[in-house]
């Protein structure tokens, strides 16, 4: 757009398409990995005996779950700088599209939720972490008491 107003973020064009690029590379990993490594994890996994594998399996899944932790950290950051400004986008913030400007009580409701959802993303990761190595702790003594491993 070339008339935009001042109650208008203007889309920055290099960082949109900076970002669409890092997307497509971490989509053409991720299916990487997902066509060749999935495949030879299971057959190492299978080649393994039952308590290295379990362990190897646990490590996975918290590491599967702790992805999210820092975009819980980005959304409380942003929720608390979105409150502070009472604007959103905050002051400087790069978007991909053009943006209409929120002040005030909208803004500040805007940040309230986005600490909300990091907060929530946050107690999630971090209860799943905690629930998982409980009930591979708890598959590890079952294993122990009636396997002596």
């Amino acid at each position: 757009m070339t008339n935009i107003s001042r109650n208008f973020v203007p889309a920055d064009r290099m960082y949109r398409r900076r970002l669409f690029k890092w997307y497509a590379v971490g989509l053409l990993v991720l299916a990487v990995v997902a066509y060749a490594g999935i495949p030879r994890l299971r057959s190492y996994l299978e080649s393994l005996t039952f308590y290295p594998m379990l362990v190897r399996v646990e490590v996975l899944a918290i590491a599967i779950l702790a992805i999210s932790i820092p975009a819980a950290f980005y959304l409380l950051r942003l929720g608390s700088k979105t409150i502070r400004q009472e604007r959103y986008p905050c002051e400087g913030m790069k978007v991909i599209r053009d943006t209409k400007i929120v002040e005030g009580p909208a803004a500040r409701r805007m940040g309230i939720a986005f600490r909300t959802l990091g907060i929530i993303s946050l107690v999630f990761s971090i209860g799943g972490i905690i629930a998982t190595h409980i009930i591979f702790e708890a598959i590890r003594h079952y294993y122990r008491l009636n396997f002596g491993g």
